[in-house]
């Protein structure tokens, strides 16, 4: 991105860096788990229903956010989806 300022009779340009939001949101991702690897850490299906849970897609959960936190991140939405994506071998 570039930026025209317009000084009296002189014109500056400068370059804006965009910096990535990703490290910065990605330390609050909440990984989405498996129903079978939430039981196997001890959390039945009637908690996931629950308020401290929150349900990302068809047999995936996650932690619940902040109640402070109103939207979900970019970086939260690459990782719900990336659960779901089969992985090649």
């Amino acid at each position: 991105m570039v930026l025209w300022i317009a000084l009296h009779d002189a014109v500056l340009r400068a370059t804006l860096i965009r910096v990535p939001r990703f490290p910065d949101e990605w330390t609050s991702v909440r990984m989405p788990r498996t129903v079978s690897e939430w039981a196997d850490g001890g959390v039945t299906r009637k908690m996931l229903r629950g308020p401290r849970y929150e349900w990302v897609s068809r047999g995936y959960y996650r932690r619940a956010a902040d109640r402070a936190e109103t939207s979900i991140s970019p970086t939260q939405r690459i990782v719900d989806t990336g659960r779901r994506c089969p992985l090649e071998h």
